[in-house]
């Protein structure tokens, strides 16, 4: 498989995550993770989402292309969630986290 292709084949794997947890994150906290709110809830939310997205081991490039943004908003995200100590939250977003914490 052509390294294009695979790049497209884990943007398009990384999305469909994005779309479960962000599912999961509006049953929560009643926001759209899509949107580009800066209320604190929908930036929350947000963090949260790249940041259990990350922990999958998705790139910066393919979560910042599910969200539409710059691949520098997921890296500011994944730390803002490490400095608050979030960790804990995104992976109780994330049912394949608890499964192996289990």
């Amino acid at each position: 498989m052509s390294s294009k292709r695979e790049a497209h084949v884990m943007r398009v794997q990384c999305l469909a995550d994005a779309r479960r947890l962000a599912k999961r994150a509006a049953d929560i906290y009643r926001v759209d993770v899509f949107s580009h709110a800066q209320l604190a809830p929908f930036v929350k939310a947000r963090y949260l989402v790249m940041y259990a997205l990350r922990q999958r081991g998705y790139s910066t490039l393919a979560i910042a292309h599910a969200f539409t943004m710059n691949h520098t908003s997921v890296l500011h995200a994944e730390r803002r969630v490490r400095e608050r100590g979030l960790q804990g939250e995104a992976a109780a977003l994330d049912d394949r986290q608890m499964r192996q914490a289990a």
